[in-house]
């Protein structure tokens, strides 16, 4: 069942976000839908899903070895800078 929802945002977002709907042929109301159901994933309590560029970096340093990053990154700056 839809429901009415009432937002205050900045006037140029607004204004933006108008053009982007019409050249996507998609109402604001669908599109901020879209974007809570994102946020919320499909189920309560589930972790949105990632895309594009954040969901092929996740997890990209899971495997990593490198425990101390600050004497990581020093040596990096060092052997750069030699």
């Amino acid at each position: 069942m839809d429901m009415k929802l009432t937002l205050k945002m900045d006037q140029a977002v607004i204004g933006r976000m108008k053009s982007y709907a019409a050249r996507n042929r998609r109402s604001i109301s669908r599109i901020t839908e879209g974007y809570f159901r994102t946020l919320t994933g499909s189920r309560q309590g589930s972790e949105p899903k990632l895309a594009g560029v954040v969901a092929e970096l996740a997890g990209i340093l899971r495997d990593s070895r490198v425990t101390d990053h600050k004497a990581a990154y020093r040596r990096h700056i060092e052997e750069k800078y030699r």
